[in-house]
């Protein structure tokens, strides 16, 4: 049987994918995704157009063959180059945009951390040099100073309905 606190662990969750799968975060996606394809495309025509480059060189085509296929290959490069950072932008956007209704959507301190709060403290990355006792400490000033702010917006909220 699931305790109060895994009950309340799954309802957020739960919230947090209604969040996810909202119009404009699969709106936000799909736009990244049609980017990154976009991108991936172009970059096969560059490669067949370095690959003709070879050929030509090869086949000991005039010149300027060669300069055209190379300007055509320079544009193409260009080309993926900017939808892979329009994809790239996209996708950020999505993320950041997620990430803050998911902070929105938190009520307390546990919540915070379900919506992965935590996870943006450096001293709380794992890589290999991460320090557990560091990792800890940081969560407990992050808790602390949560509470603190927490404790004041529900001190604030009470005097304006006494007011």
């Amino acid at each position: 049987m699931a305790t109060s606190y895994e009950t309340n662990q799954i309802q957020f969750l739960e919230k947090l994918e209604q969040l996810r799968t909202t119009k404009e975060q699969v709106d936000l996606q799909k736009q990244a995704a049609n980017k990154s394809t976009k991108s991936n495309l172009v970059t096969l025509l560059l490669a067949i157009a370095l690959a003709s480059m070879v050929v030509i060189t090869f086949l000991k085509a005039h010149w300027t063959v060669f300069i055209g296929v190379g300007v055509f290959a320079f544009y193409l490069y260009m080309l993926s180059k900017r939808l892979t950072l329009e994809s790239l932008i996209l996708a950020k956007e999505q993320d950041r945009k997620y990430v803050m209704l998911c902070f929105r959507e938190a009520q307390n301190i546990d919540e915070m951390n379900w919506a992965g709060w935590f996870q943006y403290f450096p001293a709380m990355e794992v890589s290999t040099k991460f320090n557990q006792r560091k990792s800890d400490e940081t969560a407990v000033e992050e808790i602390i100073r949560m509470r603190n702010v927490f404790s004041k917006v529900s001190s604030f909220e009470e005097r304006l309905k006494v007011e």
